[in-house]
Order: C-alpha cells, then structure tokens, then sequence
C-alpha cells in the first residue's frame, strides 16, 4: 500500500503549495485553516492524524481488538463499537464547567484528539502529542505602536486572505463589534485593491431582536454593510426554541453541545444557505485573544501595582457592568488555593457523583497552567472550552452545507497577538485596542468607539422561559429522569423555579441539564412531549 494521505474534515491550507506527505511533519509551521486528516507511513507502519490548531474541525478516536478507528463525528464510531457506555466523568464535567476535560467525549473508548495535537498510531502503541504551542515568546520586534500595528495589520490582511481561496460567494457573520467588522472591512479593502472580486462579497448577516431589544446590533451592523457596499440581511430569532433542530444535531453531533448558541448559530448559517453562501467569514470568539481571563486582576494583585488595579476594577465597572462580588471574586480566588478548591465543584451536582469521579481534583488539575501570566493567557486559545464550542459548530456546519472559517484564529496572527505586551490589547476596560487601532479606516466612528460587548444572557433567560416553560417544569417535578441521579433534584428544582420567576440563577447549567436530559432520551429512543413546542418554527 502506498504512503496516502485521507482528509478526514479538510487538509490545511498551506501557502505557496499544497501538503506533502513525505515533509507533512516538517512544514506544520506553515498549516492554516481547519483540518483533521490522517497521513499512512508504510515503511514505517504508521499513522499519524493531525487536528487544527485551534479545535475547528473534529477528530476521533478508539481501539478494539487490535484495531484503531478515526473519524470526524462520533456516531460513525458508535457503529463498530456498540458496547460504548457512557462516560460518567465527562458528563459530570461537562455539568460543573461546561466542557469535558482532557481529551474525553461523553462515551466510553471514543476519544478526542486535543486541538493543536497529533494521534501517533505504531508499533509503540496509541499517544497524542501537541505538535504547535501559541506561545512563542515575547514578540522580538520594537514596542512602538506603530511598529506593532503595522505587524497586526500585515498578519490579519495575510489571515483574510487565505479564507477566500477562489470560492466564488462568501457571506459574513456580521455582529456590531470590532472583530466581525474588521473581518468585512478588510475583505472590502482588499476588493478595492483589486485582489479580490467584489462580487465574492455576497452578503453579511446579523441576528435581529425586537422584544430584546438591548441585544440587537443592527443598527451597527447595517452602517458597516452600507459602507463597504455589501447586501445586508437581518436574521431574526425570537421565534425559534433554544432546542431548534437539537433533535438533528444530537443525530450528527453524537452528544451533548458545549455551547448554548445552538439555535442561533444554525439558524445563521440556514439563513446563509438561503442566501445562496457556502463559505462564512466570522470573528468568532476573538475575545479569547484580545481580552484577558479574571486571574490579570489577581496578577496586578500579586505585583503590588494597587493604582493599575484600582483603574482596572472602577474601568470593569463602568464599561462591562462587572458587580463588586465578580471582582472581589476574579481577583482573591486565583490568590487563595484552598479557597478556590472548596468552592470549584457546584452544589447541584450530587455529591456521591463528584466523590466517585474525583471532580475537584479533576477541575482543580485543568486549571492549572504552568509559565509566566503571559505564557498562561496565550495557552487559554486551547482550552477545550474554545475547541468544543468549535466542534459544535462544525457539526451545524455540516447539516445546512456550510464551512466557516475564522481568520482571527490564524497560527501565525495568533503567535503574534499573544507576544505583545496586553496594554495593546486591553486596558483600563478597553477591549481589542489593537483592532481599534491598527484597522481605524475599516472601521466605522461608531464601531471603533465603541467597548462595551453586547450581554446575549438577558435573551437567553427570555428565551428558555418563553419557550420551554412547559420542558423545564416537566424537567423540575419528574425525580425519575435520568439526571437526577447526576443532579441534586431539590436544586435543579429550585433554580428552575427562580428562572419560571424571572429571576437570575444559572441558566448556563440548567441549560447543559436541559441538554443532557434531552440527549439521553434521544439515545433512548423516547420521544419528549413537546417535540411540536420545541421545532415549531422549523
């Protein structure tokens, strides 16, 4: 058998020439894009399986028999591995931070290829190993902002660039920030230079509200559109369950989303098959980039720099609405072990479960990340909490015929990003400075002034309570669902009712309770009784 290389979800994007499977290893500094594919060795008998550096594309794995498995999406593997149980430590992990550690999926045997890692298969037997690291070190260039924006904007014009190759329509998910408007307003730019064609820019859409009227972005985001001349598509969602098509997506997904935009996104990317686009531009989630995790207040904490702190927590304040307990909390928790171990694991989850599988340990381990603060912020963009978000998406991807691409999440921008100093990126509440900066003229006055970041929650909680009132209260009084032997039912209950009231508990995790309570009974074969509330508008 010939050496071969066997795209399992895209071959990444190599510039100047394609993939070579003969130097594949040796030119992974020069990869971009999403991928999961595998490349056969036969002399040396072995198989090697690359993931994208940031966790776009899926990549599973299992063993039975002598034998190893790979594929892009999990149901494919639960079909030569029918003794496939559940996984119970992911699942509890999944309930207490949103995202399984490590590299775990919801069933036992099937694993998951780490984003940024490669899957050894040899005579030595079955390992991972990450083959690219964001953090470079510190940028080497001068610490002049004119120096550094030129470099951001070179980096970012290269990332753009590479999105396009030579697909005829692309659309834009457009939002009313700095990151999905530099994305149109670089795509444009490069237009008017005459290397791109203006009819590739078929259309940007942007999420309508009208009942929630706090979260729309419209009007930011049509300003944008007009000025780069490019057609502009309101997309409304009110009307739509935050379980639209989970039926479908639990199917090609195989468990449980990590990410509670679900409707959203896939009636986005509908939208955009409707508009006749494949390939979808977005900013996605650059804010892991450009803003940093609670634990920058505890480091200023640490350093004995009180007037930078001070500046920092009344800035939170008044741009981002942050409530004295988050700061008090974001800034002492990181300083106090002992206090941030008792207080990890949530009280809704039974404590018989978090003892059985270790959870405190488990949480307490995955939030430990070795280096420098700086080393520490750049390794964030591989948090599973990043890839697995992405791999939902790509499943949603996949049902409406769509690929989206994030020039944001470029290696070679991302290297670049995390190196220079933060004050480039954020300071004294001030969001993606460089953005603002270094890209001024693709930006409107409006957009480029504006820090604060649109709160989506408000919605969220309108939107569980004015369409699965009736699931949730079926949810609160059954003590016979699968998840009350995860959950303490007493304070499921309780948070249920509190968010029936209209108050604030945590409808994040209701919400992953929700999930799992529906994905369990799809693997069931049940069917829930208010199937005809939750698709209706399908």
């Amino acid at each position: 058998m010939p050496d071969g290389v066997f795209p399992i979800d895209g071959l990444p994007r190599v510039e100047g020439s394609s993939i070579r499977v003969s130097s594949a290893g040796d030119e992974v500094d020069r990869w971009s894009g999403g991928f999961s594919f595998a490349i056969w060795d036969r002399e040396q008998r072995a198989l090697r399986a690359y993931r994208d550096h940031y966790g776009a594309r899926p990549l599973y794995y299992a063993a039975r028999r002598g034998r190893v498995y790979l594929s892009g999406d999990i149901p494919s593997l639960l079909g030569p591995l029918t003794d496939a149980r559940l996984d119970e430590i992911a699942i509890a992990e999944y309930l207490a931070t949103g995202a399984p550690t490590e590299n775990r999926t919801f069933h036992d045997g099937i694993a998951r290829v780490p984003a940024a890692s490669l899957l050894c298969v040899d005579r030595n037997g079955i390992r991972t190993r990450r083959y690219w690291n964001p953090w470079d070190g510190r940028w080497a260039g001068r610490d002049r902002p004119a120096d550094v924006d030129e470099e951001f904007r070179r980096l970012f014009r290269r990332a753009v660039l590479s999105c396009f190759d030579g697909h005829s329509f692309v659309g834009f998910l457009l939002s009313g920030g700095p990151d999905s408007s530099s994305v149109l307003g670089m795509a444009a730019s490069l237009c008017q230079e005459g290397i791109l064609d203006p009819r590739s820019l078929k259309t940007a859409l942007t999420l309508s509200f009208e009942e929630n009227a706090d979260c729309d972005e419209g009007s930011l985001a049509r300003e944008t559109a007009e000025r780069w001349g490019v057609r502009w598509k309101a997309v409304p969602i009110e009307d739509i369950s935050p379980l639209y098509t989970m039926d479908r997506f639990l199917e090609a997904h195989g468990e449980p989303p990590c990410t509670a935009n679900l409707a959203i996104e896939m009636r986005l990317f509908e939208a955009a098959r409707t508009e006749g686009v494949r390939v979808v531009l977005d900013g996605h989630d650059a804010d892991v980039l450009f803003s940093p995790s609670g634990s920058y207040l505890s480091e200023l904490a640490r350093g004995l720099r009180w007037v930078r702190l001070v500046r920092e927590v009344v800035a939170l304040r008044r741009h981002h609405q942050f409530t004295p307990s988050r700061l008090l909390r974001e800034t002492l928790a990181p300083l106090a072990r002992r206090h941030q171990r008792a207080s990890r694991v949530p009280d809704w989850i039974r404590p018989d479960l978090a003892r059985k599988t270790n959870l405190r340990d488990r949480i307490e381990d995955a939030s430990r990340i070795g280096g420098s603060f700086e080393e520490r912020e750049a390794m964030r963009v591989l948090t599973p909490s990043v890839g697995l978000s992405l791999e939902a998406t790509r499943s949603m991807e996949r049902l409406c015929g769509i690929e989206g691409r994030h020039p944001y999440f470029d290696p070679a921008l991302i290297r670049f990003l995390v190196s220079v100093p933060l004050r480039h990126r954020f300071q004294q509440g001030a969001t993606k400075i460089l953005i603002r900066r270094a890209l001024a003229d693709l930006l409107t006055p409006d957009v480029r002034s504006r820090i604060r970041k649109t709160n989506y929650r408000p919605y969220f909680d309108w939107s569980l309570r004015r369409h699965l009132e009736r699931y949730l209260e079926s949810l609160r009084d059954d003590q016979g669902a699968y998840i009350c032997s995860i959950l303490d039912h007493s304070r499921v209950s309780s948070m249920i009712s509190l968010l029936l009231r209209g108050e604030s508990p945590n409808s994040l995790a209701l919400w992953r309770a929700l999930a799992l309570d529906r994905w369990v009974r799809f693997r069931q074969g049940q069917q829930p009784e208010d199937t005809d509330e939750i698709v209706h508008a399908s």
